[in-house]
Order: C-alpha cells, then structure tokens, then sequence
C-alpha cells in the first residue's frame, strides 16, 4: 500500500500487521497514483482522504471508498469494536507557517540527527523512538508545513522541541503560532 508521507505510523502498522507492505512516497495525487503503478500496489492513500484502487486502475474513488466502508460496516457486529481494534496515535493538523521555508531550514534539522533517523523523502522526516516529526516546503503557498506525532500524547511536546531545535528562528515562529492557537 503507498501511503503519502504525512499518514500516521498507525496506518504503517496495521498494513504490516495484515501482511502489507507499505510504501512511503510524496504527499500528491500524481506522486501516490505514479508509485502505485511502479509497484503494481493493490492501494494507497492520503492524509487528504483520497484513497486509490489498482482495480480501479491506480485511481481515486470516493463514492467506492464509502461503499467499500459501508460494506464492512455492515458485516461487523459493532462499529466500536472495530475502532478499538486501531492503534491510537496523537497526530497534529497541518501545521502551515509563514516563516523561513528554505531548504537551508530542512538541511539545518536533518544534519541534528542520526542519518538512520532521517527521511528526505518529500522534505525532512526524522523518526523518534514514540513518533515523527516533518517539515514541508509548500508547493502552492509560501509556508513550511509541519506535522507531529507521538504514540503516546506526553511524548508530543518532547518531538516538537527536539525537532524545531535546530532551527530557531522556525521555532520561535511556531511558539507565536501555538501561542494564538492554543495546544497542539
């Protein structure tokens, strides 16, 4: 399954607890459908809400995802039990700031940690051992788009410091951000 680069851990998990492989690629419909063809993957998806079906020819479906979802609704005894049966992760929105959004900024938090810690897949990702933290450079706006997780949510505050550490004129942004917002 090729799941965009901002999908949770949890999703990860379960495609390997069901016997999947998953597949990390660019955030974008024409990076998810392109990898899906390359790897012949039966699917994929996005934190968006689109899901993409090699039946259907690598393309995204809406009404066929909420069919799909209907039916296995309807063949569980109880929508709960399936619920409980997911992971809980503490993920943060799309964090979108406008700050310094130069790839200096993605070299800087990329060179503060462990190489075996750093994706530079579709900006910079770097794994902790609770969670992850990214760092987009916007394609359609000027904005460093961050994005947070932690499996367990005392954990969270801890990646983001780390994480924005490197670089602290993007950390001071993001504290006036939060401060404005309120908790993550």
């Amino acid at each position: 399954m090729v799941l965009d680069i901002k999908c949770s851990q949890c999703a990860h998990d379960v495609v390997k607890s069901c016997g999947g492989i998953p597949l990390p690629e660019k955030s974008g419909h024409t990076f998810i459908r392109a990898r899906m063809a390359v790897e012949d993957a039966k699917l994929g998806g996005e934190v968006s809400g689109h899901y993409f079906y090699r039946d259907l020819g690598y393309a995204d479906d809406g009404l066929y995802t909420a069919l799909l979802m209907t039916h296995i609704v309807s063949t569980a005894d109880k929508l709960s039990e399936l619920r409980a049966a997911v992971p809980r992760y503490y993920t943060t929105p799309d964090i979108r700031l406008h700050t310094d959004n130069s790839p200096a900024v993605l070299d800087a938090i990329a060179a503060a940690f462990p190489p075996s810690r750093v994706q530079r897949l579709d900006g910079v990702k770097v794994l902790f051992d609770d969670g992850w933290a990214l760092a987009r450079i916007s394609v359609t706006e000027p904005v460093l788009t961050l994005r947070f997780e932690s499996k367990q949510p005392e954990a969270l505050e801890g990646i983001v410091q780390a994480f924005l550490s490197p670089v602290p004129r993007v950390k001071q942004d993001f504290d006036e951000y939060r401060s404005k917002r309120g908790k993550l």
